[in-house]
């Protein structure tokens, strides 16, 4: 990582905003499309996690494109910045894996006790 890659981290790990407009915009299925996302969150954190052991640097950009668009939708946008710099990154081939690990773990713990709330709420 280097310190360009830092306005991921300058973004709030939930907007309630984003959340709120999505499910104006579907209707009120906001709340499906979290149950949805949730689901999948720890096997894509999983899988992630596995990519980066491996070095499989396309793949955690191919990962990270999966996942990027419905983090920022739902409102967990530091998630889903993190996930485009890594798809950037990984594309240009100056993704360093070192210490990546770490960072997915935080931020996916971030985005997971946000989905939990929302669940809650629901």
């Amino acid at each position: 990582m280097t310190d360009d890659d830092g306005e991921w981290r300058r973004q709030p790990a939930f907007d309630q905003s984003r959340y709120d407009l999505l499910d104006r915009e579907t209707g009120g299925a906001a709340g499906a499309v979290l149950a949805v996302y949730g689901n999948a969150l720890a096997p894509r954190r999983v899988g992630m996690l596995q990519a980066i052991a491996a070095g499989e640097v396309k793949e955690l950009g191919r990962m990270a494109h999966t996942l990027k668009s419905g983090s920022l939708s739902l409102g967990l946008l530091r998630l889903g910045a993190l996930c485009e710099m890594i798809e950037r990154r990984a594309a240009s081939g100056t993704l360093m894996l070192m210490g990546l690990d770490q960072i997915l773990r935080a931020t996916f713990d971030e985005a997971t006790a946000a989905v939990e709330g929302l669940r809650q709420e629901h």
